[in-house]
């Protein structure tokens, strides 16, 4: 019986999914595997929601050198970041750049530095600091709610994305940021 009601619940979702775009769609399956705390268990089986509007690294344009990071620990790894910023910067990176996002809420860059082991008390001040610097390496695009807790969005500027990018190769190259 167990098998039938898992049936049912893969036809529901085929049915909500059915009329959205495959952007759309990965960003409700991610919003689920976030929700229902499986990410992590999706990430070691090799699943990825997001596969098909995976962007195409600098490496594969002929850029930067950063390579196709198959899953965010990868990432984490390759960058070593050291300050709550830069652990949201990498995951706002992950999200933006790698799942082809066009913006992400701090929440769920929370929720994947979690499954890492790296929770960060108040995600909120990180993105502050990295909305302050100069030049900004991260924007914020909207918020919902009126109070300082509300849900808000943000977007990695080409200036943060440079920096994910450099903490890469220097790492890569065994070097200091």
């Amino acid at each position: 019986m167990e098998q039938d009601r898992e049936v049912e619940a893969m036809r529901q979702i085929a049915v909500a999914l059915k009329s959205l775009d495959e952007q759309a769609t990965a960003r409700v399956l991610q919003w689920a595997a976030d929700r229902f705390n499986v990410a992590s268990l999706l990430n070691l089986s090799g699943f990825s929601p997001t596969k098909s509007t995976t962007r195409k690294t600098e490496t594969e344009k002929g850029g930067s050198g950063v390579t196709d990071f198959k899953d965010l620990p990868s990432l984490f790894d390759a960058t070593s970041p050291s300050t709550a910023s830069e652990k949201a910067l990498v995951v706002g990176y992950w999200f933006q750049e790698l799942q082809g996002m066009e913006n992400f809420d701090a929440q769920a860059v929370n929720s994947q530095l979690k499954h890492l082991g790296h929770p960060i008390v108040n995600i909120t001040a990180a993105f502050n600091a990295l909305k302050e610097t100069t030049p900004a390496l991260a924007h914020q695009i909207e918020k919902s709610g009126k109070t300082r807790q509300a849900r808000k969005k943000f977007k990695i500027t080409t200036e943060g994305v440079r920096k994910v990018q450099a903490m890469v190769q220097a790492k890569s190259k065994g070097g200091e940021r």
